[in-house]
């Protein structure tokens, strides 16, 4: 019954030891910032682009995002959700058929094109919001102020609708 469909790139060492999304300070800052925003886990449905973190923690290949965007675009058949947080340029990449450098498309509401996908009802079409990535937060504090602003879109838009 999520409204709300965040995706997140591919599990860091610790996620990928637990079998769990944001856990440790990854799980601390995105819980922050969701409160932020008066939202709370339990309000959203919490995805990963890739579900396996690739060896040395490498950036996933051009096929291993292919390999797995059906996966994610069936996920979003079943949830239908109204909005698609993409943390990060793999997720984005996977959901907007990135051509783009990520730093064109973050910040910006775009939409999720049904004939993109195939057997969904062409009404549907879901506000997508790419923003950074919570590990990249955490090695780079300086552009929290940017992952703040990107957060204050979503909580309009979540009034909005």
């Amino acid at each position: 019954n999520a409204d709300l469909l965040f995706i997140d790139g591919t599990p860091d060492k610790e996620e990928d030891k637990v079998g769990k999304s944001f856990v440790s300070a990854k799980g601390d800052l995105f819980e922050k910032m969701l409160n932020a925003i008066d939202l709370k886990k339990d309000d959203i449905f919490i995805a990963n682009a890739i579900p396996w973190r690739p060896p040395g923690n490498r950036y996933p290949t051009e096929e291993e995002i292919k390999i797995c965007r059906p996966f994610i675009l069936n996920l979003i058949k079943i949830l239908m959700p109204k909005i698609i947080v993409c943390l990060g340029e793999v997720s984005t990449s996977q959901i907007l058929d990135l051509k783009h450098s990520f730093a064109k498309k973050r910040g910006k509401w775009h939409f999720l094109k049904s004939n993109s996908i195939n057997d969904f009802d062409s009404e549907y079409n879901p506000y997508v919001l790419p923003t950074l990535n919570i590990s990249y937060l955490l090695a780079r504090p300086d552009m929290k102020r940017q992952a703040w602003e990107d957060m204050k879109l979503l909580r309009d838009k979540i009034r909005e609708i």
